[in-house]
């Protein structure tokens, strides 16, 4: 029997209410007794951090799984898309792109979407979601973004979507292709997400030259270790970038304010710091002048880059 688009349509949403609704409603009722973060951990130990995860308990088609999961995303991170589907440009870099769901929501806001993603099976997830979408301007690359050009090891998490390539846990490591940001990109970029699992400082670090010559214009950063996130504000707003927390995890960095359009907006956005030592305990301290916030100063973790970036005079 032949459908029509929006017979199918129709079946989708039915089969969403129908095997979703439940999931997102459990959900939301271990945000509300446990918090975010915790019940994210719940879910996670379980085995279930994703529609798609729940979805394959139920043996549910990868087709059809991966377009659910795109379409239930929204849901789970909705700090993060209210702020990013805003933004439109040329180039959009999705680094650690997962099934793509950043890639096929943001794919009708940029010219190009370049969607990095090292693991073997999630590459096929990725594919998988691209071609059901016709994402012609989507482009996928088999490979870590990292601080290296060259070859890496890739973590392997028993839980989907964890493996890394700065791994704290033991088990199997699956040899990868490294790349580092610098090394692709010549032109601005409009939007760089970076979701690496506990490797964000290897992204940044390999995105050094970009970021000092301006040409990154926004990140959304998840940062896994919460020990690291006024590191990164520090480390990014030292840059020039204006940073807002998008959630619990997210950090959202822009070198100008967003404008109602989603582009950056005529007047540039300049952070002016100034630097005081603290008499009692001889630490170095960042009074940031826009919103009399005062930050701890922290370096970047160790790299031969740093030498030339970081230094408060």
């Amino acid at each position: 029997m032949d459908l029509s688009l929006g017979e199918i349509e129709l079946r989708i949403n039915i089969a969403f209410m129908v095997l979703v609704g439940p999931y997102t409603f459990v959900r939301r009722v271990f945000r509300l007794l446990f918090g975010r973060q915790k019940a994210y951990r719940i879910f996670l130990d379980a085995g279930l951090p994703s529609t798609m995860d729940f979805l394959g308990k139920l043996k549910v088609p990868k087709m059809a799984r991966v377009w659910i999961e795109v379409r239930t995303r929204f849901a789970f991170e909705r700090e993060v898309m209210r702020v990013v589907l805003r933004i439109r440009g040329k180039l959009f870099l999705d680094v650690g792109s997962g099934v793509g769901y950043y890639s096929a929501l943001l794919s009708k806001n940029f010219e190009s979407v370049m969607a990095f993603e090292p693991h073997p099976q999630t590459l096929e997830w990725l594919r998988l979601t691209i071609a059901a979408g016709r994402l012609l301007n989507v482009t996928t690359l088999d490979k870590a973004v990292s601080d290296i050009d060259g070859t890496t090891l890739l973590h392997i998490h028993k839980i989907g979507g964890r493996h890394s390539i700065d791994a704290t846990f033991g088990g199997q490591a699956l040899p990868v292709q490294a790349v580092k940001i610098d090394s692709i990109v010549n032109g601005k970029v409009d939007l760089v997400k970076v979701d690496v699992e506990g490797a964000e400082w290897r992204v940044i670090r390999g995105a050094e030259d970009s970021i000092i010559d301006g040409r990154i214009l926004r990140w959304v950063i998840e940062v896994h270790d919460e020990r690291d996130r006024q590191k990164f504000e520090y480390y990014l707003r030292q840059r020039k970038y204006e940073t807002r927390w998008l959630g619990d995890r997210h950090l959202f960095a822009t070198l100008a304010p967003i404008g109602n359009d989603g582009r950056l907006s005529g007047r540039g956005y300049q952070l002016m710091p100034s630097f005081k030592k603290n008499s009692r305990a001889g630490a170095l301290r960042l009074d940031c002048l826009d919103a009399g916030d005062i930050f701890s100063l922290v370096p970047l973790p160790s790299s031969p880059a740093n030498s030339r970036t970081l230094s408060a005079a």
